[in-house]
């Protein structure tokens, strides 16, 4: 697709296939996002990723993502030096192309073999504040939380620990923006007076909570993770999928839970690719390929 793409960088305008993206810098974020104010993208649809050249250009970074689909922003880290933090959030038009960028450019090369690392970002709104002394009001530490990260928080929830005299809580915020900036004010420690700290985190976003894996082997070695993912997701609906990783011959698909892939599991029984017929369990096969118990 980057091959059929006329990109250029005109000041602060970058025209893409004759959509035009404003380029702008703010809070140490370089932005390229779309001006269509007609366009909107849908929701899950943004991807992170890391370990990029410090000295990549924008439009080989533009190119790179657009492969999987139509781009809706891109946000480029950067440092006081004017060189980015080898850190960007991608954010599509689609939720199919941001799993196509997670499956199908993770570790791939983007200049020379210098490979990028892509996973896919949640606009999380939760924090996790965690060993609380179980002996702490709930309605002190509630008033402290509040004094500490109230802008743009809307509940705090109290839960009862596996840990011994402890609790915990979550903090939901308004959206991702105020969960970072409380994030960023706060870590790693709310003080309860001069001896008690509480550790304060990033909670596992709620998509992530109940994720199962499905395993699977016997495809050709040639195969492409694009062919793959073409494969699975004529099968399933994409938005059940959150990626999947090969290492050699074998592989593994993450589902956003138990049900999606038990249904992928029927869907893909009888799945053939280049004369292989794939196999596919919820545990990871052995290494040894002559073990009868990595059979299905």
């Amino acid at each position: 697709m980057a091959s059929e793409v006329s990109i250029r960088a005109a000041e602060e305008l970058l025209i893409c296939d004759q959509q035009r993206y404003r380029v702008y810098q703010i809070n140490g974020q370089k932005h390229v996002k779309l001006l269509d104010p007609d366009q909107f993208p849908e929701p899950m649809s943004e991807v992170f990723a890391s370990n990029l050249p410090r000295d990549l250009s924008v439009e080989t970074l533009f190119v790179f993502f657009l492969r999987c689909g139509k781009i809706f922003e891109v946000r480029l880290l950067m440092d006081y030096s004017g060189s980015n933090r080898g850190k960007c959030f991608v954010r599509y038009m689609r939720v199919e192309a941001s799993r196509r960028a997670v499956c199908c450019l993770d570790n791939e090369p983007i200049t020379g073999d210098h490979r990028v690392a892509v996973n896919l970002s949640m606009d999380n709104t939760q924090l996790i504040l965690k060993r609380i002394p179980a002996c702490v009001p709930d309605d002190w530490l509630r008033a402290v939380i509040w004094e500490a990260m109230g802008e743009g928080l809307v509940n705090i929830s109290m839960k009862p620990s596996r840990i011994p005299f402890s609790k915990y809580c979550f903090c939901t915020f308004v959206d991702h923006q105020f969960a970072m900036r409380a994030h960023r004010k706060v870590w790693p420690f709310i003080h309860l007076g001069p001896v008690v700290s509480i550790s304060v985190n990033w909670a596992v976003p709620k998509l992530l909570r109940h994720k199962t894996n499905l395993y699977f082997t016997n495809f050709p070695l040639t195969v492409t993770k694009q062919e793959l993912f073409d494969l699975f997701t004529a099968k399933i609906n994409v938005k059940t999928l959150l990626e999947f990783r090969i290492d050699n011959a074998y592989g593994v698909i993450t589902f956003i839970n138990f049900h999606s892939m038990r249904h992928a599991m029927t869907a893909f029984a009888n799945i053939t690719i280049g004369g292989l017929r794939m196999r596919f369990r919820s545990e990871p096969f052995l290494i040894n390929p002559t073990d009868p118990s990595t059979e299905s």
